[in-house]
């Protein structure tokens, strides 16, 4: 009797055991899996306020950039007012004593990263330190340009120049 009632206690002590390890390994995968799922959740909501704090900053950043505007759009003449680019540059060289023909040529529209500029070909007669006065005044004037051929001729006297290169437009 004694014998069954020790194989006894000790079946149901093992039983006990046997099923509090079963809900301790089943509570542990539980808890490790939930415990992954607050990770994730804690990653998401870090990311989300690092975005919020970024918008809030691109928003201040824009609120200031609006005053700026006007005057960006001011820089750089439009593609249209790109028109008047070969007569405004031939005014500006008989300002120097210089006589000059331009024209545009192939054009590239702007894009997200680039901006818009049309090819032009300048060719003109003068003197050589005319020139050099007028392509200083060239670089603070209206038009932004970028000078791919600069060619100069002497003729007699005077020079002669031919100009390629792109004006550019926003």
């Amino acid at each position: 009797m004694f014998k069954k009632k020790l194989i006894l206690t000790i079946s149901i002590t093992a039983g006990i055991a046997a099923v509090l390890g079963a809900a301790i390994i089943f509570l542990s995968s539980d808890i490790t899996q939930k415990t992954k799922e607050i990770s994730s959740l804690q990653s998401n909501i870090n990311f989300r306020i690092q975005a919020s704090d970024l918008l809030v900053s691109l928003r201040q950043d824009y609120s200031n950039a609006q005053q700026y505007i006007p005057i960006l759009d001011t820089i750089l003449p439009t593609r249209d007012q790109l028109v008047s680019f070969p007569r405004d540059i031939a005014n500006e060289a008989k300002e120097f004593g210089i006589n000059l023909n331009a024209s545009l040529g192939e054009e590239t529209p702007k894009t997200q990263s680039q901006l818009g500029n049309i090819a032009f070909t300048v060719t003109g007669q003068g003197g050589f330190n005319n020139f050099i006065d007028f392509l200083k005044k060239t670089e603070t004037g209206r038009y932004s340009m970028r000078l791919d051929t600069l060619d100069f001729t002497r003729q007699g006297e005077e020079f002669r120049t031919l100009l390629k290169g792109k004006v550019f437009s926003f």
